[in-house]
């Protein structure tokens, strides 16, 4: 993702941009996830239906923080901070790194 893009999701769904940082020592991020939300048309049973569904556009955690369940807390929250929104379901977004 361009970084235009991370300011699109910073500035229209800052709720669902969460960054980690260390309980103790620097306060500098150590992980973060960005989502949004978008409005769906959708048909169920022959009918057209508006429906939330949310987007994770990004998950990352500094290397030396993996394994830890940092990663895991932070898809948590914004899918807990999502569903309160009204979405219905979500997508992540995925890439070899």
């Amino acid at each position: 993702m361009k970084v235009f893009t991370y300011r699109y999701f910073l500035h229209r769904f800052p709720e669902l941009c969460i960054l980690a940082v260390p309980k103790e020592g620097k306060k500098e991020p150590i992980g973060c996830v960005v989502g949004k939300i978008d409005d769906e048309e959708v048909t169920i049973k022959g009918q057209q239906v508006q429906m939330q569904t949310g987007y994770i556009g990004m998950l990352a955690v500094q290397s030396e923080y993996r394994r830890k369940g940092i990663g895991k807390a932070l898809v948590r929250q914004v899918l807990q901070r999502m569903k309160d929104m009204g979405c219905q379901s979500v997508t992540l977004e995925t890439e070899v790194s």
